[in-house]
């Protein structure tokens, strides 16, 4: 059975669409239920925030023009400059802000009237317009991270600690894929297992998506599959459950780790003289700053006895003044 209809929020300015499934058995019992919502804001526009959409249309197509324009200049170095990773991030950070600039404009006058036509009658046009603003939300959301992403490119430019950071990932990402890579395989090994066996115990194991998203869920903590496991299974869950733990959370960590510190310990003996430079401009401005301010110190201290010595002769000179008056 499946139960369909539309809601007006008139506070949140809101349509959504909802969907409610529920599967049942011969014998009337309902066995599944799943709701499926999709939402669309009426009114996400807001008359403070056009200039700053003005201002961020005017960059992401300046900023676009000039990654092209560098592109066919260096046609030889082309093929180069794509194989650095920041060209990617800059390229997919400018793409997808267009893209939610361009949904943006597009759609927001249509959800403006939404409410004031007939469209809202339609439960498809609600499902089209939240596809469209789940897709302006998605986007938007790649942009900003690629933004933040983008900020350390700059850094490492003038962070030698920065760029530290970026070559232990940069050395390490082989690696790391190469052991995800035996994890995964490990995994799989699991689900194998699990499927085979739990799922004449548990609904969670009868398939293999199944019994893939059942350890999935515990390799983040969430053990809440293994207690529908049936007690007549009790010596090979608790056995299942153990090695599992003890591979992912003791083995594993460590070993990722382990990929890390090696390939930081590299990075950081190659980088060592640009480090040691980086410490040697610290301790000369700190250096600097301590014999600016000694200096101001002394300055002022001097000031103070110079003031302190002429208070004394002014006395000294009125006492003289009177007495030699009277002889």
């Amino acid at each position: 059975m499946t139960l369909e209809f539309t809601a007006y929020n008139a506070n949140l300015q809101t349509m959504t669409k909802a969907t409610i499934i529920f599967e049942s058995s011969f014998a009337g019992r309902i066995s599944t239920r799943v709701a499926r919502y999709a939402t669309a804001r009426l009114d996400p526009y807001h008359a403070s925030m056009r200039y700053f959409e003005l201002a961020y249309l005017i960059f992401t197509v300046g900023y676009l023009l000039e990654f092209f324009y560098t592109l066919l200049k260096l046609r030889r170095a082309a093929v180069e400059m794509l194989k650095d990773g920041w060209v990617w991030i800059r390229f997919c950070s400018m793409i997808a802000s267009l893209v939610s600039l361009i949904v943006w404009y597009v759609y927001t006058p249509f959800l403006a009237n939404f409410n004031q036509t007939t469209d809202f009658m339609h439960p498809n046009s609600v499902e089209d317009f939240a596809g469209w603003i789940l897709l302006y939300s998605r986007c938007s959301a790649i942009a900003a991270l690629t933004i933040f992403l983008r900020s350390l490119e700059f850094l490492a430019q003038s962070k030698p600690r920065v760029m530290l950071l970026l070559r232990t990932v940069k050395m390490g990402t082989s690696h790391v894929v190469i052991y995800l890579i035996y994890i995964f395989a490990v995994f799989c090994g699991f689900v194998a297992f699990a499927q085979n066996y739990f799922a004449a115990y548990s609904s969670n194991f009868v398939t293999v998506p199944k019994s893939f998203l059942s350890c999935f869920y515990l390799f983040f903590g969430q053990n809440s599959a293994m207690t529908t496991v049936d007690g007549n299974a009790a010596v090979l869950k608790v056995t299942f459950y153990v090695l599992f733990i003890i591979c992912f959370y003791f083995f594993s960590v460590q070993m990722f780790n382990a990929i890390i510190n090696y390939a930081y310990n590299r990075v950081s003996e190659e980088m060592e003289p640009q480090l040691e430079a980086e410490r040697r401009s610290r301790k000369k401005d700190a250096f600097q700053v301590w014999c600016h301010r000694r200096a101001g110190n002394d300055s002022h201290a001097g000031e103070g006895a110079r003031g302190s010595q002429a208070g004394e002769n002014s006395k000294n000179g009125g006492k003289d003044g009177p007495s030699g008056g009277a002889a």
